[in-house]
């Protein structure tokens, strides 16, 4: 057992040293954090309890109703996450993303309650329940591991002086820099300052509704906020309408300036893990940097990018989709 939770460790130590910014990251951690899980809570805490049997008893008794209802506390916290968003932001079905988490919970409790007590399953109802608890379940564990990791990756030290600090754009109200990258802007210049050898490139382009280019604005907004922000040392990349871009347009100005070089890209901590896949895509030395989020925004804003980075590495879950998929259908076969 200790030989097992000591291998997982070296492996994910090894892998997250090499290279942190791989999605396959995150099935390693996933599997080596519930692992620690499950060897400290069915091993490690009863074994320290075992001088009481009774305590024992009601550890066991305590844990496996916690399950239940510690999903059902997540599923209320859901809903009243998208009740605050609604009142703050506006009604939009995108800021009920992180609430469809609670429903998803809720429906599963549900369907098992309902099929475990009220009706008589007969095989293939089994298999049915089975092959979708596995999606459902696969989503979930997904999920935590995910947003755990995004959270360790979010507090790995920036250890080297960067050459560059990119900082990546997002939507203007007209010309306006909205508090949104404000804190991005506010988290670029924090960085130079360690650093003010460095040059900063303000990446973003100029969507529809906007009066300026985003790069624009975003130099305006830091030199005017800044005033030890030396203005030579702040380009604009204003072409760039998506993340990839940002980082691709950047690449070809720095590639001009510097043969080699390092990089700190900023943005939002929701979006740290997301966008460093891309850079690294792009075979981009650094590492990136989050400025703060309102709480009340962080849930569902990262549950967006969770669906981007499914999306990204879609390859993956249809790989396990369709194996799934196989393995049910064999055991429906042989039920049958």
């Amino acid at each position: 057992m200790w030989w097992a939770t000591a291998i997982l460790l070296a492996i994910f130590i090894i892998v997250y040293w090499l290279e942190p910014r791989r999605f396959v990251n995150v099935y390693v951690f996933g599997i080596v954090f519930g692992w620690c899980s499950l060897i400290g809570l069915v091993w490690v805490l009863p074994d320290i309890l075992s001088e009481s049997p009774i305590v024992v008893q009601f550890y066991y008794v305590l844990l496996f109703a916690i399950i239940p209802l510690s999903l059902l506390v997540i599923s209320f916290l859901t809903f009243f996450n998208g009740k605050i968003l609604l009142e703050k932001e506006g009604r939009r079905p995108r800021n009920l993303l992180f609430s469809s988490i609670g429903v998803i919970i809720v429906g599963m409790v549900i369907w098992f309650l309902y099929n475990s007590i009220i009706r008589d399953l007969t095989p293939t109802d089994e298999i049915v329940f089975l092959y979708v608890a596995g999606l459902v379940g696969y989503g979930l564990y997904l999920f935590t591991s995910t947003t755990l990791y995004a959270i360790l990756y979010h507090y790995r030290p920036i250890l080297y002086k960067p050459d560059f600090i990119i900082v990546l754009g997002s939507g203007l109200i007209g010309k306006k820099v909205p508090p949104l990258l404000a804190s991005r802007i506010n988290q670029a210049v924090e960085e130079w300052r360690k650093n003010p050898s460095a040059t900063i490139i303000m990446s973003g382009g100029q969507g529809a509704d906007e009066l300026v280019s985003e790069a624009e604005a975003m130099r305006d907004y830091a030199l005017a906020h800044h005033e030890d922000l030396d203005e030579g040392k702040v380009l604009i990349e204003n072409k760039s309408t998506t993340t990839y871009e940002n980082f691709l347009f950047s690449k070809r100005m720095m590639d001009d300036l510097k043969d080699t070089y390092r990089i700190v890209f900023v943005t939002n901590n929701f979006h740290v893990f997301r966008a460093s896949l891309y850079a690294r895509k792009l075979k981009l030395a650094g590492q990136g940097v989050g400025s703060k989020t309102a709480t009340y925004y962080l849930a569902n804003a990262f549950t967006r990018e969770y669906i981007g980075l499914v999306v990204m590495t879609k390859k993956i879950h249809i790989v396990f989709f369709i194996l799934w998929t196989l393995c049910m259908a064999v055991l429906y076969r042989a039920y049958s």
